[in-house]
């Protein structure tokens, strides 16, 4: 079934750059600067359990930082301390990761909360469009 074409109303660091029947996509940017702190928002209207899903996507890092100094014995330290985290996660399936994320302007906090809104919104008309769709099928069913 065919939509009519959604348009987001944001600019100042939330972009929405997919649309799916039950979901949308936004690009929340990272004032720190850098491209590749930004995150992948998507809002998704799940069907089958009736509620709506945030997934959160972001490239993190791991801990890149120790033993960053120079020098050959911390070249080795920091080549061990990682063949010690991969041996870590083969063995227990378990890592430790984290990514940092920053929002200072009041504009771009409202945006990014008025996106998780406009998502929510959408997920409900889209749902609300497949129950109205199934009461019509049912109601075809039914009056054959």
């Amino acid at each position: 079934m065919k939509q009519p074409k959604f348009q987001s109303k944001f600019k100042r660091g939330v972009s929405l750059i997919h649309q799916f029947d039950k979901s949308l996509c936004y690009s929340v940017q990272c004032d720190c600067g850098e491209n590749e702190c930004s995150s992948i928002v998507e809002i998704e209207c799940d069907d089958d359990f009736g509620f709506i899903q945030l997934h959160f996507y972001k490239d993190v890092h791991f801990d890149f930082w120790r033993y960053s100094d120079k020098g050959i014995l911390n070249s080795i330290k920091r080549f061990l301390y990682r063949w010690k985290k991969a041996f870590v996660l083969a063995f227990t399936g378990e890592i430790s990761l984290h990514g940092d994320f920053i929002i200072i302007q009041p504009e771009h906090i409202n945006n990014f909360i008025e996106a998780l809104q406009e998502g929510r919104d959408y997920c409900v008309k889209a749902k609300e469009q497949v129950s109205s769709n199934l009461k019509e099928l049912n109601k075809k069913m039914l009056e054959k």
